[in-house]
């Protein structure tokens, strides 16, 4: 049965940017788009132009097909950037929710900008191509309201767009339990650190590095899993010293091992909404160090299943690297918690909180 909205025109349609294909009210924008998708990436990425640009063609081409869909105003629920679309809706008397994914790319942009100088390079990327971030802000400023799902993209947003309604619907990432089976895996001999991540600049993966030069010699060891992308290895290259082992992409079969084997997991980014490394770090009985930065800080409880420390601060992370260094037993019962924490969440009441929200914005005349 489909809802009545008193102010909108009935049949409404409801378009969701990003749906599983096997959703039965999914609806295909264009196979067009989809092979103008491809071959913008394919040639691209083979001329090796701006990661920036081409997501920037991406977004447009689907942004550009979806807007000839909408023939009359609808509930326009997305969490892609269709700025066209949206304010064609908009100014037809539609109503627009952004759910995003992700801080506001303007916020991340100027945590770039300071990297740049930092460290005297020039960060090209998605987040610092002007023209893609002129086209986030006119989709921006054509929604009624922004759903964040995690406190440190709900802030990105705060003090911007001041006509858009700005709306926190905590969630938090569950691992799958199949891929994470509770096998005795016993711990490496010596007090191991994880990093395990795909190394971008947001990741903050200069800060832990400069950190670990920080602690000086120790019997520990620090795991650095993941690609590093190259930009950041030339960053950190001379700084690795002896202690830290650089073991590159991990299959995620071998991942449960990698957790259980290690005592503490590092999560140093500078912007991430909610990197699923922390939770399943913590359903693997690790506990957590991570930054104000991660979406995911809020599973953590301060000197109970981790701690969480200001962005970009190495001495910061030295310091709680250290704690666990002259506490090492601690880790253990931390840990315990850590798991205990995640295993008291119910993600099913999680996804209905959402869906509760946009049912009541949909049968409202207006938000």
């Amino acid at each position: 049965m489909e809802p009545v909205v008193d102010s909108l025109p009935v049949p409404i349609l409801y378009y969701v940017s990003h749906t599983p294909k096997h959703h039965k009210s999914f609806i295909r924008v264009s196979i067009a788009h989809q092979l103008i998708s491809w071959l913008v990436w394919a040639i691209g990425t083979r001329l090796k132009t701006n990661v920036g640009l081409l997501r920037y063609l991406q977004e447009l081409s689907f942004d550009l097909f979806l807007s000839r869909k909408l023939k009359y105003p609808c509930i326009l629920v997305s969490t892609a950037i269709i700025p066209i679309s949206a304010r064609k809706n908009f100014e037809a008397g539609g109503l627009n929710i952004f759910v995003a994914g992700n801080p506001y790319d303007g916020h991340i942009s100027r945590l770039l900008e300071s990297e740049s100088i930092k460290y005297g390079i020039k960060i090209k990327n998605a987040y610092t191509f002007l023209p893609r971030l002129n086209f986030i802000d006119r989709f921006v400023s054509a929604q009624h309201e922004i759903v964040s799902q995690s406190v440190v993209t709900h802030e990105s947003f705060l003090g911007t767009f001041p006509g858009v309604q700005k709306t926190l619907v905590p969630y938090e990432l569950i691992p799958n339990p199949s891929l994470f089976p509770d096998i005795a895996i016993p711990k490496h001999e010596a007090f191991t650190f994880l990093y395990l991540a795909s190394s971008v600049w947001l990741k903050g993966l200069t800060y832990l590095i400069d950190a670990w030069n920080i602690l000086g010699k120790t019997n520990s060891r620090l795991v650095i899993a993941g690609p590093i992308y190259p930009d950041v290895m030339q960053a950190i290259k001379d700084k690795l010293p002896r202690s830290v082992e650089c073991i590159g992409f991990v299959p995620a079969a071998n991942l449960n091992r990698l957790y259980r084997e290690s005592h503490v997991c590092i999560v140093p980014s500078l912007a991430d909404n909610h990197p699923a490394t922390i939770p399943e770090a913590m359903f693997c009985g690790l506990p957590v160090i991570t930054t104000q930065g991660c979406g995911s800080r809020s599973l953590i409880s301060d000197g109970k299943t981790g701690f969480v420390v200001p962005i970009a601060d190495a001495e910061a992370l030295a310091h709680r690297i250290r704690w666990f260094l002259e506490h090492p037993y601690q880790a253990d019962q931390m840990g315990r918690s850590a798991r205990a924490t995640i295993d008291s969440i119910d993600s099913t009441k999680q996804s209905l909180k959402l869906a509760a929200l946009l049912q009541k914005r949909i049968s409202c005349q207006g938000i």
